[in-house]
């Protein structure tokens, strides 16, 4: 059977994931700031694989770019949801 992924979805899965991240960061304020900094290094490691990223000057670049489509398709999934009359159900 073949499992289809919907844009809404995928973006409902970045965003649940974007609310880890920040309950994550929150919970660095007691920590101390060698273990603050790993952290983080892990963080911009780990993006820098998902993303292929060769180095840290590029992950902001990199960042925008994802966070521009991002934005696109949310646009274009807000502009289809009116022009279908889904209202609030989607």
């Amino acid at each position: 059977m073949l499992r289809r992924h919907s844009l809404s979805s995928s973006y409902c899965c970045y965003t649940n994931r974007c609310v880890v991240v920040d309950a994550q960061l929150v919970g660095l304020e007691g920590q101390s700031d060698a273990e603050t900094r790993a952290m983080l290094q892990g963080v911009v490691r780990h993006y820098q694989t998902l993303f292929d990223v060769p180095n840290v000057l590029g992950v902001y670049a990199s960042m925008s770019v994802v966070y521009r489509k991002l934005s696109e398709a949310h646009t274009v999934l807000t502009t289809l949801k009116d022009h279908l009359d889904l209202g609030e159900i989607c």
